[in-house]
């Protein structure tokens, strides 16, 4: 690698883009095409000096006599499946290499839109400013070669907007700096305020632009006093003194055994889910915290009983687990419904462990299988 620094032109001038993308749809190529431009802007205008790189005194920037050279061509195109072979794991969508030389060319092999948004991301991160304004950005790597893929599929976030109120803007926020270090999945968890549904096709389709997938979870059946402030009915030990009957407050659980119960959330999530479906593969059901005391007070169950109580849990889990399926959806639940209610599933439910490993939680599910 030379430290010959190359410097890049602002973004409006001397840079040539093409594309080698023949089998991609038009849309998927124009969405590059803007990545680039956006990417553009992001090189030309970075204003991250890197003092802290370098020891001091150490000459690491070009300097006003030096010569000038520019990276006037930018190459994007399908890899051929030679350059990507390196990649051991089946799933290669998200690799990519770059190539940049000294005498000013660029080339980005990708397999996928989500390898051109990763590659582009890293291209962009080679620039740092000047410390004297005037002097623009540089790149002290010219030439060279990066190849990179993900060790692991889901690189996550999962953020509470019901007990924190969290706008869309800050989330979106929140995706940028995602997208900045190639995480991929964002677990929104909303049981009971939320935003509107405008918000939230808003905030998915900026996690598209970022290589981020937003995916819902509405926590079912546990926490759902907010279920019972419209539907009283359906929704038992809501307003009574929560430690008896919840893990923490506010206290309300669905009624598992009501005759309204199936219709309700049916409707629910067809709505939700067909709004949601378009940008993401999953949806999280929840399933955490499910207090049995509850049913007590339940007047179609009358019982704390688990050899009661689980029937109707697993014929919950079920109903879901078929709506979520319509939509060609994935579901996730968290592991209270596999170490705990000792449920029967499918094998391409994904199972979320959060419990810590003081009960080595992460363990019981793997023996689970």
């Amino acid at each position: 690698m030379s430290s010959l620094p190359t410097h890049l032109e602002p973004p409006h001038l001397n840079l040539s883009v093409g594309f080698r993308l023949p089998k991609w749809p038009g849309f998927v190529r124009n969405a590059i095409a803007v990545g680039v431009r956006e990417n553009e802007a992001q090189c030309s205008g970075s204003g991250f000096v890197p003092r802290k790189f370098y020891l001091r005194g150490a000459q690491s920037k070009p300097t006003p006599d030096d010569a000038k050279r520019y990276i006037e061509r930018l190459v994007i195109e399908k890899d051929s499946r030679s350059d990507l072979e390196y990649i051991e794991r089946q799933d290669k969508s998200e690799a990519y290499t770059i190539e940049v030389s000294e005498d000013g060319g660029a080339l980005i092999k990708i397999s996928s839109p989500l390898g051109g948004l990763h590659a582009l991301e890293t291209f962009a991160q080679l620039f740092f400013a000047h410390s004297s304004p005037s002097f623009g950005s540089y790149t002290p790597y010219a030439p060279v070669s990066i190849k990179d893929s993900p060790t692991f599929e889901h690189r996550g976030l999962n953020l509470d907007i019901s007990r924190n109120w969290v706008s869309p803007a800050d989330v979106m926020r929140t995706i940028e700096a995602m997208g900045a270090n190639k995480l991929n999945r964002l677990h929104i968890h909303a049981h009971s305020q939320i935003w509107r549904t405008e918000d939230l096709e808003a905030v998915q389709l900026h996690g598209t632009d970022y290589g981020v997938q937003v995916f819902v979870e509405i926590d079912l059946p546990g926490h759902t006093a907010s279920i019972g402030n419209a539907y009283p009915p359906l929704v038992t030990a809501k307003d009574v003194p929560w430690p008896e009957y919840a893990l923490e407050p506010p206290s309300g659980q669905l009624r598992l055994n009501s005759s309204e119960f199936p219709p309700f959330v049916e409707s629910l999530l067809n709505d939700l889910l067909s709004r949601t479906s378009h940008r993401s593969s999953l949806f999280h059901l929840g399933g955490d915290e499910l207090n049995m005391n509850a049913y007590l007070l339940d007047p179609t169950v009358k019982s704390s009983s688990y050899r009661v109580l689980q029937p109707l849990v697993q014929a919950f889990v079920d109903h879901v687990i078929s709506i979520a399926t319509a939509h060609s959806l994935t579901v996730i639940m968290w592991e209270e419904m596999v170490l705990d209610w000792s449920l029967t599933l499918p094998r391409d439910v994904i199972i979320q462990t959060w419990r810590g490993s003081d009960d080595d939680a992460l363990g019981s599910n793997l023996d689970k299988g």
